[in-house]
Order: structure tokens, then C-alpha cells, then sequence
């Protein structure tokens, strides 16, 4: 859902990546373990998104 504006830098996880880390489970169970676990996920990349935000907006202001 879109407040305003457009989106960038959206990402995504894939059953594949998981099994890159977790090769002895099935693609199912890694979809599972997405499934399950997705919230835990959007929260996480959105609080590191944010310090990166902030760190590249800090160089620009250097830059400046």
C-alpha cells in the first residue's frame, strides 16, 4: 500500500535464499520459515533502512 509518492529500494526474499543458509531444508520449509517469520523481517530491514537513511543523509551533508 502506497501512502504517497513512489517506492525505491524495495527487496524481497525468496524459499532460495533461505537455502542458501539453510541447504538440509526443503524450499517448503523455507517457505514456511519466510511465511512465518515476514513480520519479524519488514520490521528489521525497516529499522536498518532507516540508519542507513540517516548515515548516507549525514554524508551528504558533509559533503555540502
Amino acid at each position: 500500500m502506497k501512502l504517497f509518492g513512489e517506492e525505491y529500494c524495495t527487496t524481497g526474499w525468496r524459499a532460495e535464499d533461505v537455502s542458501v543458509m539453510k541447504p538440509n531444508w526443503t524450499i517448503e520449509r523455507c517457505e514456511e520459515w519466510l511465511q512465518d517469520n515476514e513480520g519479524r523481517i519488514q520490521d528489521r530491514l525497516t529499522e536498518l533502512g532507516w540508519e542507513v537513511l540517516d548515515s548516507l543523509l549525514l554524508m551528504e551533508d558533509d559533503d555540502e
